[in-house]
């Protein structure tokens, strides 16, 4: 064989080559379900707590989708602080996804009702539902990097915040 046909193949061989070794490689797994059906804040399987607990033990590895039981409107009201939500998470409200309605996430049950001033702003002395609390967070974001939420409403009560 002629060292020019040699040299062809040689080439084609190298072209092809990463486009089969592209073909063979394993494709990455889609995100394993973590599926919060209840409303109630006891950490047993099925809660935000647990599914946030979960999520936090190999973060990138699940998404959580929020699917309460029942009619809505749904509200999750934790007794204490979530634990903080290490990303890349996707967390989604399946019935905002299917209908608009967002599932509430209300810190009124550990969050000390005082008013206009539960909610705290940044500033000293700032306070009201148009500030956001950053001394009292409902939800806590570890690497926020890749952490999508969608289909919540935050609130420190039904009303207020």
């Amino acid at each position: 064989m002629p060292a020019r046909s040699i040299r062809y193949l040689a080439a084609i061989a190298l072209w092809t080559f990463p486009i089969l070794a592209r073909a063979q490689s394993p494709s990455t797994p889609s995100p394993e379900l973590l599926l919060v059906t209840r409303t109630a804040d006891d950490g047993s399987e099925g809660s935000l707590r647990w599914a946030i607990e979960r999520n936090n033990t190999a973060p990138g590895r699940f998404r959580i989708e929020i699917a309460p039981a029942g009619q809505p409107p749904h509200v999750i009201k934790p007794v204490s602080l979530l634990p903080a939500i290490k990303g890349p998470v996707v967390i989604e409200g399946a019935a905002w996804k299917r209908s608009g309605e967002f599932t509430v996430l209300d810190g009124s049950g550990y969050i000390e009702d005082k008013g206009s001033q539960t909610c705290p702003g940044a500033v000293p002395g700032q306070y009201g539902t148009n500030v956001r609390t950053t001394t009292n967070p409902g939800l806590a974001l570890v690497d926020t990097q890749g952490v999508e939420i969608s289909g919540w409403k935050f609130a420190t009560s039904a009303s207020a915040c």
